[in-house]
């Protein structure tokens, strides 16, 4: 997915991935089919919290039972969290209104660090993912964490959601 057509148009000719056109809004992404991975890099260090959970649910909806939803986002490693000193400051998501990408709304597409705590947080609340890795740092030299979520099948969504209700009731 892009939200640039010229973006779409490279990946085609030039990487031979077909590509859906995007938008700044979860619901008005439109894709039939489900893949066995689904990768977004780079995709959350530009959103802001409240869009998180919308955007890897409808991500998530997209992956088949047993796939993949693999993404990439900045980090407690990230430039942006050392100069804004973000874990000292015990900040878990960090949003400002900027980005290279003059041509959108910076309010919906701006630069954000987040912490694993939040990152997490937010997974938990998707009863069909389960964090399958997560590696600080590992991608875009360092400064980007990298998080594989597993689309579980519907038996395991119940036991899941269970077990984290057994949890909350502790």
């Amino acid at each position: 997915c892009d939200i640039h057509p010229k973006s779409i148009e490279f990946h085609q000719k030039e990487l031979g991935i077909s590509c859906y056109s995007s938008s700044d809004k979860p619901e008005d992404l439109n894709i039939q089919n489900t893949y066995d991975v689904v990768i977004a890099i780079s995709f959350f260090s530009h959103m802001p919290s409240k869009s998180w959970l919308p955007w890897l649910q409808k991500l998530m909806n997209v992956v088949q039972e047993g796939g993949l939803l693999i993404f990439t986002c900045h980090g407690p490693s990230s430039n942006l969290s050392a100069t804004h000193n973000l874990i000292n400051k015990g900040l878990e998501f960090f949003f400002y209104p900027e980005s290279e990408q003059k041509d959108l709304d910076a309010a919906l597409y701006g630069t954000s660090c987040a912490h694993p705590n939040f990152v997490m947080d937010t997974i938990s609340q998707m009863p069909n993912a389960h964090l399958t890795e997560y590696k600080q740092g590992a991608w875009w030299g360092g400064t980007q964490d990298f998080y594989a979520l597993t689309k579980i099948t519907a038996r395991e969504e119940v036991i899941t959601r269970a077990n984290r209700q057994a949890k909350a009731d502790l």
